[in-house]
This record gives C-alpha cells, structure tokens and sequence, in this order.
C-alpha cells in the first residue's frame, strides 16, 4: 500500500531532487569550498549538536590538519586512513584529505 500519491511522490522523488548545478570545468571541490570560505568566512558551515564551525574556522582547522598529513608523507593520490564518528571532526577530516590531495579516503562506520 503506498504511503505518498502519485503527486507527493513526483515532488520527493523529481521536484526536491532536481539539484543539478554547473560547476566550472577542471575545479576541484576543495577550490570551490575555498572559493565560498573568501565569500562568507563567518557564514555558519557545519553544526553538530551544538557544536558549530564557521566557513573560515572550518578551513583554517583543514589547512592545519593537511599540513600535518603532507609532513606525515600524505601525496597526491595517495591512501589516507580515517576512522571516525560522523561529527564536526569528520568534515574537517575530509576537508584536510581533500586539501593534502590523499587520493582515497574511506571513512568506515562505527564498528559495534
């Protein structure tokens, strides 16, 4: 018995997830995030709980954990491990793999 009609389920499933947007060829995610951080630095980014970083806190805590794993070897395509909770230190986490160009970054789920 399906729980939505068709209506309700053309606006989920096409209108709501009709989020296409053009970005400009050869850019990488992290130069259009640091392109947002010099727009808006003190515009909210992310917030756990109540927990909460700006686009500038959240970029300069990236740049300081990318530096950290390019002294650690970290290269261009290179393996990263990652193992944490979803929270605001896992963005800052992507964020600094992304920024130390590690090729593969596999956050794993909590193990039971």
């Amino acid at each position: 018995m399906p729980l939505l009609t068709p209506e309700e389920a053309e606006q989920f499933l096409v209108e709501w997830n009709d989020t296409k947007a053009d970005f400009p060829e050869g850019s990488r995610i992290h130069e259009l995030f640091e392109k947002q951080v010099n727009q808006q630095p003190d515009a909210l980014a992310i917030v756990d709980g109540e927990r909460g970083l700006t686009y500038g806190e959240l970029n300069s805590r990236a740049n300081m954990a990318s530096r950290h794993l390019q002294k650690l070897g970290v290269e261009a395509g290179g393996f990263v491990g990652f193992c944490v909770q979803r929270s605001v230190d896992m963005v800052v986490g992507l964020w600094a793999i992304l920024k130390a160009e590690g090729g593969v970054c596999a956050p794993r789920r909590r193990l039971p």
